[in-house]
């Protein structure tokens, strides 16, 4: 199988996890609250495949465009100490 092949299998969304996680959330932004009926809302990753992140329902969350725009540019935390943490090592003072 070509890396092509395994990349798209194994980023392929099981089904029915968009009309669940909508369910859950009532139809509104999981951030923001914003409804459905203003803007569609979109399916977004919580762990980014490339730190991991794999296709399980609980790798989702339901945002509307401005929110996942936001959540996908913003610094995550986990990230963030990370970087603090490395940041303390190599300059204690």
């Amino acid at each position: 199988m070509d890396r092509k092949s395994i990349l798209s299998s194994r980023r392929r969304v099981p089904a029915g996890v968009r009309a669940h996680l909508l369910k859950k959330f009532n139809h509104r932004c999981a951030v923001c609250g914003v409804s459905d009926d203003a803007f569609p809302l979109e399916l977004a990753h919580i762990d980014f495949y490339s730190g991991g992140g794999e296709s399980l329902e609980e790798s989702y969350t339901i945002l509307c465009p401005k929110c996942h725009r936001s959540f996908d540019r913003q610094p995550r935390e986990i990230e963030f100490q990370s970087f603090l943490a490395e940041l303390l090592e190599l300059h204690p003072s």
